[in-house]
């Protein structure tokens, strides 16, 4: 029953954290293709039936981390973008997403900053602000040096940085998580964080220590072929996290993430995905 137990004492451990991400906008459009004459071979057009709008990026990940911990405290930047996700709605095929549009757009520039806390999830998007390796360090010593961090990098963020020890993402105190694609990008400058969490997708994860990788996590995914997995990764970050900062070991941690993950995949809700208080109920209720 380890995920239950794991479930348990997040809920009695009073956690103070701190979410440094970009906020997005995620917006479903679900609709059906259908011929632009019928009674002729032209052109086939997607009709919009719905449009439905989410939080995503961190805003996503911390829905589910206010389900799984409370409500965190939350340091949002100020870059924000809209994702647009064409997707069917018919029901052999509901959730398939058709393809996806990305609009930035930047808002009102702002920061709010609550008091610091010893418990940081930085989650990086791609869209420019977290990208800039000095604001990173800037942003981390305003919560202290002593935090412990949760670095979800982003690709395009790891092509960019240098090996410097002096750079904060390099520190014992923080714990990268991030798949395959992410690692071998920052491997190629000579990146490597003191321990990483690497996910591969339904094989499972593997924990590295510097260029060591010391223990591959038999947790795989169970759902091996969802319609689509947007906010899934969030899933993950928000629960592993949760798990870390209650000092759960590395394997417990990964495992419970993900089943919250297999939970959200198989839970038939549409759009974005994030944990509800009906999927935590379901917590180890397959545990030997």
């Amino acid at each position: 029953m380890g995920e239950k137990f794991v479930l348990e004492t997040i809920r009695n451990t009073p956690l103070e954290i701190t979410v440094i991400g970009e906020t997005l906008q995620d917006k479903w459009i679900w609709g059906h293709y259908t011929r632009e004459n019928p009674e002729s071979r032209g052109n086939w057009i997607f009709v919009a039936e719905k449009i439905e709008e989410m939080p995503g990026g961190a805003a996503s990940m911390r829905r589910s981390l206010d389900v799984l911990s409370g409500r965190p405290s939350f340091f949002r930047t100020r870059i924000g973008a809209t994702k647009s996700r064409y997707a069917l709605a018919e029901a052999e095929d509901v959730g398939k997403i058709l393809f996806r549009v990305d609009a930035d757009k930047v808002v009102q520039p702002f920061v709010t900053i609550g008091p610091p806390t010893r418990n940081v999830i930085i989650s990086d998007y791609g869209k420019g602000f977290l990208g800039e390796q000095t604001t990173i360090n800037e942003l981390v010593e305003k919560l202290g040096r002593d935090s412990r961090v949760v670095y979800s990098p982003h690709i395009k963020t790891c092509r960019a940085m240098r090996a410097d020890e002096g750079m904060a993402y390099l520190r014992e105190n923080w714990t990268w998580v991030m798949n395959d694609a992410e690692a071998n990008a920052a491997a190629e400058n000579a990146v490597f964080p003191k321990r990483a969490i690497v996910t591969h997708g339904d094989r499972g994860a593997e924990l590295r220590l510097g260029e060591r990788t010391v223990n591959n996590f038999v947790a795989p995914a169970l759902v091996p072929r969802p319609k689509h997995t947007s906010g899934a990764g969030d899933v993950f970050l928000a629960a592993y996290s949760a798990a870390h900062f209650v000092a759960w070991g590395d394997m417990e941690a990964v495992k419970f993430a993900v089943q919250c993950c297999n939970l959200v995949l198989s839970s038939g809700r549409l759009g974005t995905h994030y944990l509800t208080e009906e999927d935590l109920k379901k917590i180890g209720i397959d545990d030997a």
